[in-house]
Order: C-alpha cells, then structure tokens, then sequence
C-alpha cells in the first residue's frame, strides 16, 4: 500500500509539474490601500474619498464627475501558458452611483489585447467591444474572467456565465486594472477583493489525474 502511494504521488509530480511551470497567484483582499500592498494607484479629480471598512476598500467619487481612483498591477508575463488558464476574480457593491457606468475593470495581454467593462446599476458595458448588456446589480456581485489564449474570454457573474467575448489590441500590456475607472461618472463601490493569475486548465488536471491513475494501476499489477 505505502509502495503504491509513493508513485501516485510521484506520478502526480511528473504530470503536473509543466503544466504549472508559470503559475502566478496577486490578491488584494482589503486589509489596507491598494498602494501599500504591491499596487499602483492612479487619480484625477483630487481622488475618490477612501476607507477600509470590514476588511472592504470603499470609494467614495460621488462629489464629483470628474473623479477617477484607479488601482493595477504589473504582471510580465501575465499570459497563460500551454495547459493554462488566466483567472481573474473580483467581488464589489455599488452603494450609489451618478450618471454611470463608472466603477470598471480592464485586462492587458503581454502583446497589448485587452478586455475592460464598466459597471452600473442595470448594465456591464464592455468597453473595447462596444458593447453593452443588462444586468441588475444590487447589492454584493462575484465576478471571474476566464481566457486561455487571451484573445477569447468568458465573463461569470456568481456563478453564472453572462457574457463570452473577444479582446482587442491596443497599447497598454501585462498589467489588470480596477476601481472608478470612468470620467463622467460617479459612484461609491465597496471592493471586497481583487485575485487574478495562471493556474492550470481544468481539462490539464483531468488528465494528469487519469495518467496518475493509469501509471499507479500498473505499478500495482
């Protein structure tokens, strides 16, 4: 029996570890600003007015139209790799907001194909596709992008997929970007937590568990 654990988990290793050569994991979880735990932080209008409340980033920008309060990060490489995926997951409440869609999010490819959407409190407006689409945000929303190619991407509102779109080339690259993003705009949000990385595809952790299996099956025979 001990003999047969010992492949399986070296089995394990052998399959999984190319696969997950490139893995990257960033998270802000709002236990402090932005800037003090790795991000930039970009503003105009003097800035939103900002503080952490229950473990929450709160941007308040509702004083003036002409506020932006904007938070990145510089990922190079940010791209998923062979038998990868890029994952982004954010969760956040508009408390309030004026002449929307305000609050947003944007994704920079390390060859400049990028994705955006703006927020307000009946539509998601991607940006770089100039599109737009209903949806009802009232109270907290949990957000996660999926792209394996950074070209196409999947768009999942708590658990369901809303929208499957493309990116579009432009000049920025390997960096994501979030926060009230919107000129024009106002609005107070609550950001609970911003994650984004590369992890291993789902269909890469199926196989390297059927090789796993397969290869201790043998063993034991």
């Amino acid at each position: 029996m001990m003999r047969w654990l010992f492949v399986l988990v070296a089995a394990l290793a052998v399959v999984a570890t190319p696969a997950g050569a490139d893995e990257y994991w960033i998270t802000y979880e709002g236990n402090d600003f932005p800037e003090n735990e790795g991000w930039w932080r970009v503003y105009s209008g003097g800035g939103a007015e900002r503080w952490i409340e229950d473990g929450m980033l709160v941007l308040d920008g509702l004083a003036d139209l002409g506020i932006n309060d904007v938070y990145g990060y510089d990922q190079y490489p940010i791209d998923p790799g062979p038998g990868e995926m890029f994952v982004a997951e954010w969760r956040f409440a508009i408390d309030d907001i004026i002449s929307g869609p305000d609050p947003g999010f944007g994704l920079f490819s390390d060859e400049s194909w990028a994705v955006g959407f703006s927020f307000s409190d009946d539509l998601i407006r991607s940006g770089f596709e100039q599109e737009t689409f209903d949806f009802n945000f009232t109270g907290f929303h949990t957000f996660r992008l999926t792209s394996s190619d950074m070209r196409n991407y999947t768009l999942e509102a708590d658990g369901e997929v809303i929208h499957e779109g493309v990116f579009h080339h432009v000049f920025s690259a390997s960096q994501l970007r979030w926060g009230d993003s919107i000129e024009g705009g106002a609005s107070l949000t609550r950001w609970d937590y911003m994650r984004f990385g590369v992890i291993p595809e789902p269909c890469t952790l199926i196989l390297a568990f059927i090789t796993t299996l397969t290869l201790a099956t043998r063993q034991r025979r």
